[in-house]
């Protein structure tokens, strides 16, 4: 497998990226983002609250 950068979201997957890649030759990034699954509206409010998100600068 040749894989050159792993993003991730959660310090969860920061780990787990990592037990999963430790014989690889590759960077791991972690770019922690909050959850937005509290919006239960539409898809238009969704998508607003993960561009504020996205807009915000984290």
């Amino acid at each position: 497998m040749s894989v050159g950068l792993i993003i991730t979201f959660t310090r969860q997957a920061l780990h787990r990226a990592i037990e999963l890649t430790w014989t690889l030759a590759c960077q791991i990034e972690c770019w922690p983002t909050p959850h937005t699954g509290g919006v239960t509206e539409s898809r238009d409010a969704w998508l607003e609250a993960y561009m504020g998100l996205h807009d915000g600068g984290l």
